[in-house]
Order: structure tokens, then sequence, then C-alpha cells
């Protein structure tokens, strides 16, 4: 069994009612570390309405509701910083069925027909197909996405709606099929919502004054060059909760890392999600696990 059939495994147990969001994500984190590979970004566990990039901030004390619609992205590396970016949907109301087929099977169906010499917008047109036959609505700007080394969203974005992006897949690309699923009467936009825990550095180009400012960022571009880190991550490391977030607001302030707040559905309706990372070669698109 493979780390990503290792990691769906234990979800299913982790994603019970009353378990802290932050055990949940702290597990599968260190089960990325033991298993030799590096956590590319954050886990995210968001719930319901909200899409993504919420991951426990230090001492979070969110559990899990017997009714929440709970969506996991976990992501690694072995080192190269060439990512595997993964996401699944788990209904512990189990009142969302369609909206969990309806995301897996679009990704499954893009998949299927990405070869060298598609284009990007014919993929899109597929993933949105299979969405409306679910009588479903995709989120139109969240976006599966290109894959560079140490670069998570790589700059092909890949739509779950029409588009123009005439981008062409080659042998070599990596992607991630990434689509965001919710009803007829959501809006199918995602909104910033809430404070951010997740960050990423962006530049390297402006001094910093304060010592704990320093420290940050000297850990940052060791530990984590561009990928995504969390303030729960930094308080690990330094202790003081209260330093870490002087310190990340001093480099956001010399926009030198930038923050990504929670995306929630914007008329509040609930969201599914599926995800996986492929490989193209001559034959296709090849899932990467």
């Amino acid at each position: 069994m493979g780390i990503y059939e290792e990691i769906r495994e234990e979800l299913e147990k982790l994603v019970i009612p009353e378990m802290p969001l932050i055990d949940i994500a702290e597990t599968i984190e260190d089960h990325i570390r033991n298993a030799g590979y590096y956590p590319a970004f954050p886990v995210n566990i968001s719930i319901n309405e909200i899409a993504a990039h919420y991951t426990p901030p230090p001492q979070d004390e969110t559990v899990i509701k017997e009714d929440d619609l709970v969506k996991i992205d976990f992501g690694y590396h072995n080192g190269d910083g060439k990512v595997i970016d993964n996401a699944i949907t788990i209904d512990l109301s189990e009142s969302h069925k369609p909206l969990l087929e309806a995301a897996e099977k679009s990704v499954k169906e893009a998949i299927s027909h990405i070869q060298p010499g598609k284009k990007v917008n014919e993929i899109s047109q597929v993933i949105y197909e299979v969405v409306q036959s679910y009588g479903l609505k995709p989120i139109a700007n969240l976006t599966g996405h290109s894959i560079e080394p140490y670069w998570i969203h790589g700059g092909v974005p890949l739509p779950s709606v029409p588009n123009e992006v005439d981008y062409e897949f080659k042998e070599g690309d990596r992607f991630a099929v990434e689509v965001f699923v919710t009803y007829p009467e959501g809006s199918g936009y995602v909104v910033d919502s809430g404070e951010p825990h997740i960050f990423s550095l962006i530049s390297l180009e402006r001094g910093i004054r304060t010592h704990m400012g320093r420290k940050l960022l000297l850990h940052i571009v060791k530990e984590y060059k561009t990928l995504p880190f969390s303030d729960r991550w930094l308080v690990k490391k330094f202790g003081s909760k209260f330093m870490v977030k002087t310190g990340l607001m001093e480099l956001r302030k010399a926009h030198l890392i930038e923050a990504y707040p929670p995306l929630r559905e914007e008329k509040r309706t609930p969201i599914a999600q599926f995800e996986l990372t492929v490989e193209l070669t001559s034959e296709g698109a090849q899932v990467v696990k």
C-alpha cells in the first residue's frame, strides 16, 4: 500500500464526530514525515461551505461535527519539490452523495481525456459537462493547476468551466486535476472568509528590521522555500504564538510572503472537492500517488 492509500485509509478513521481538526492535520502531516516524505503544504481541512485554505491554527479547538461535509487536501514531495497534491471529501451526514460523485467522476473523466496535444479548454469542457450532468455547479474561481518544482500553482490553470486557456499539454507536464462542486443555488464562486493561517514566500527583495522577522524569514527559506507553510508549524518551532504572529505581520507588510485566507462559497452552499495529480507521458496522463 502506497502513502496515498495509507493516508486515505487513516482519514476514514480520523474524520469522525468530536475529533479535533488539529489532531487530524498533525496526524496526517506526521504520517507524511514518517513515510520519508515532506508535507508540501499544511493539511487543509475545509468544512461545509468552506472550500479550501483552512488549516488549524495553533491551539485550535475546532472539532468535527456529526453532519459535517469535510474536505481534506494533502500533499507531499520526496525532497525535490515535485509535489503530489490530493484531496478527498468525507460526508458524515451521508446526504451529499451527488456532490461527492460529481467531483470524483469529473476528475477521473478529465484524466482519461488528457494527453499530449490536448488543450486545457478541451479538458475543462469535459469537467463542466460531467458536473452539469448531475445538475450541479462547479466552482469557477478555483481551478486545477500545473505543478512545477517548489511551485504548487505552476502558472497554467485547469478551470472547471468553459474558458479560453489554449495551453497544450505536453510530455513531462505535471498537473493537479482538481474540481470543486456545489449545488445549483450556490453562486459557483468563492470569497475570502476569515483569518489566514497559510502563507508562502514570494520575494526576498526587502530587508527585515526585527530579529524575529529575520529568524522567521531564514527558517522559511531554508525549510519551505516557496511552498506553503502554516503559523502552527512556526509556533512549534519558535514557541511564542505572539512573536510568530508579529513576525508574520512584518513579512506581510514587506510583501515577502503571501497569505491565503479560507475560501467559502459566496452563498454558503456546501462544497465537495476531489483532486489527483498526474504526469503526462506519450500515452496520456498517469496518476502519481
